[in-house]
């Protein structure tokens, strides 16, 4: 069958359902996701990559947004191992400060503001942050649960 992106995508039949794996050039396997992220921008800048309820980015406006965490990540850590905690809702936000964090080459450990407390406490004692992430509507809470453990930068929107 040869290796994963040169597989032979077969059509449906009443037997058998449709592959869910998706053919893709093997080369891009080894490339990390902000590389693959700014390729896109490259291609399709205007386009709208993430529409809420609330508001449409376009994969430029991503891009800026992403870029301005990543130094901001940078700045008040630098190139440290630790990872940058994540309080924000599922929204435009959230996908900017992922791509951010890449960006700045850091792991990112999403919190879910739903959570009790004590559960994002426990959350962030475990993965030991350097930072949390956060946007208006989070941002005592973020305080609460970093308490003396990270610092917290609030995210505008």
């Amino acid at each position: 069958m040869g290796a994963l992106g040169s597989r032979v995508m077969q059509p449906p039949t009443e037997n058998r359902p449709a592959s869910v794996f998706v053919p893709f050039d093997p080369a891009e396997v080894d490339t990390c996701v902000p590389t693959r992220f700014e390729k896109i921008v490259r291609a399709h800048g205007a386009r709208e990559a993430v529409t809420t309820a609330a508001r449409t980015l376009t994969y430029d406006a991503l891009n800026a947004c992403a870029n301005r965490i990543a130094h901001e990540v940078l700045d008040r850590r630098g190139p440290t191992g630790e990872p940058v905690a994540l309080l924000l809702d599922n929204d435009a936000s959230m996908v900017s400060a992922i791509i951010g964090v890449l960006k700045a080459g850091k792991a990112y450990v999403p919190l879910d503001p739903r959570l009790p407390a004590t559960r994002l406490a426990e959350i962030i004692e475990h993965a030991r942050p350097g930072l949390i992430l956060s946007d208006l509507a989070h941002l005592t809470e973020a305080r609460r649960v970093m308490a003396r453990r990270s610092r917290t930068i609030p995210l505008a929107p």
